[in-house]
């Protein structure tokens, strides 16, 4: 079962890093086909053309890797993996550009750099569709299925039978069950046997796996070493009730960790790349529209009593309590009343100017001096009030996972429409989404969003 998979991820990792050269040489016949053979290779030519190839080579295998292009859980999940491919290839194209303009090259053929993106991005989605094709068929055209002996008789290896009978890129056969003491049976289609009669099992076995409830974790050692005697690769299955799993298991200090609650905010991208985009996003902006700054701090100040600018604790990256920042829109109350009182439609707090300013999100503008200060981002889940987020852990499961990452001016859930008092639940799954699924091409294409709905000022009230 393994070994078919690691080979799948060899075949399907060879051809992602063979594509850059199958491209280049593809685009130079296109390129000398359309130019009628005007282009031509002089040997002081030869060593750019290598170089540019290794560099281009380079920046792929990295941008395909990060992008998941050929992640082969994801891979046989997507029918054409369009969004990995065109980030991977957005990226590569990028950053060959910027070096052939950085080193001033100017013997390289346009035409055949034209070409060999197009062939890069076509091969992608080509070698895509042909492996899928030919890893599913491999698994309806195999005549010797993975036979796999099931270690447990309960609910939990009845779920774990089914999910590998079920699985896209091999075909498995469950060729019987162990009983640990104890337990209850409730699996079917196979025989069971008990834990003493390994040794006279009657069945050819490819692979052990072992499907035990939390409860028993604590037999594995001694059952895998009953179970040496059968000389197969033995697998665990981790069943740790309705926790959700990831995918990441690392090492520290001698001790074997599992990420249960994984997020990007640990990693380089987002506390360097991100944090860069912020700071020069939020500076620009904050240059750019100090007219705009100006002009709605006047308007504040002249149309109703009170400070310019309205600060209000909220709850950002970690649980962390901060003072955000806007435009005051609503008439001067106590912080109580504030702090736990929702804002709705045609809300008779408002201020002649505060209609305006929030139909537009001028009052947001402030906060992109959150955004410099580091309590927020461009892009992230928006913050909610101490009060809130305590009574939405208690009614919404995984409510707390948004802190994970650093609250946003925009987000997710923003953009597709869970704004102002709509549904905290399609609110949660939106912010999850976003946690799982982060990049930097993800808050870009937020961005943009945030940008073509702006003026249309839907649940800004």
């Amino acid at each position: 079962m393994i070994s078919r998979l690691n080979f799948y991820r060899f075949l399907m990792r060879a051809g992602c890093y063979s594509l850059p050269l199958f491209a280049c040489a593809f685009g130079w016949c296109i390129a000398s086909l359309l130019s009628q053979g005007r282009i031509s290779l002089h040997y002081e030519e030869v060593t750019h053309y290598i170089l540019l190839l290794l560099f281009m080579s380079l920046v792929w295998i990295i941008a395909a890797e990060a992008s998941g292009v050929f992640r082969l859980e994801d891979f046989l999940r997507e029918r054409t993996g369009l969004r990995q491919a065109t980030r991977a290839w957005f990226t590569t194209c990028a950053l060959v550009v910027c070096a052939l303009l950085f080193s001033r090259q100017k013997d390289a053929s346009r035409l055949f750099m034209a070409t060999s993106a197009l062939v890069l991005f076509c091969g992608t989605l080509a070698l895509r569709a042909v492996l899928r094709f030919a890893i599913l068929g491999t698994r309806r055209w195999s005549r010797q299925p993975a036979r796999l002996l099931i270690v447990g008789a309960d609910a939990v290896a009845r779920r774990a039978a089914a999910r590998l009978r079920q699985a896209s890129f091999a075909d498995c056969a469950i060729v019987g069950f162990i009983q640990i003491p104890g337990q209850r049976v409730k699996v079917r289609d196979a025989p069971v046997y008990q834990l003493d009669q390994l040794e006279a099992l009657p069945l050819s076995i490819d692979d052990i796996i072992i499907a035990l409830p939390p409860h028993l974790a604590n037999r594995i050692p001694r059952i895998r070493q009953r179970l040496e005697s059968l000389c197969r690769p033995i697998r665990a299955i981790l069943d740790l009730g309705n926790v959700e799993l990831n995918d990441r298991m690392f090492q520290f200090g001698g001790l074997h960790m599992l990420d249960l609650a994984v997020t990007p905010a640990e990693t380089p991208s987002y506390n360097l790349l991100k944090r860069a985009f912020d700071l020069i996003f939020a500076a620009l902006t904050i240059v750019l529209a100090s007219p705009l700054f100006l002009l709605c701090a006047v308007a504040v100040k002249l149309t109703s009593r009170g400070p310019v600018l309205f600060k209000q604790d909220r709850v950002g990256l970690n649980g962390r309590v901060f003072s955000m920042y806007k435009f005051r829109t609503m008439k001067v109350a106590t912080s109580s009343e504030s702090d736990i009182k929702w804002t709705i439609e045609n809300d008779p707090r408002r201020t002649i100017i505060g209609k305006f300013l929030r139909k537009t999100s001028l009052d947001e503008l402030p906060q992109f001096f959150n955004v410099i200060q580091g309590r927020m981002s461009i892009v992230g889940p928006r913050p909610e009030r101490p009060y809130f987020v305590k009574r939405f852990s208690a009614e919404y499961d995984r409510y707390s996972r948004r802190h994970l990452l650093k609250s946003g001016i925009t987000g997710w859930a923003q953009v597709n429409g869970c704004r102002g008092d709509t549904s905290i639940r399609k609110r949660v799954e939106y912010d999850l989404d976003y946690l799982h699924n982060w990049s930097f091409w993800f808050d870009l294409r937020i961005i943009f969003q945030t940008l073509w709905i702006t003026i249309g000022g839907r649940n800004a009230y």
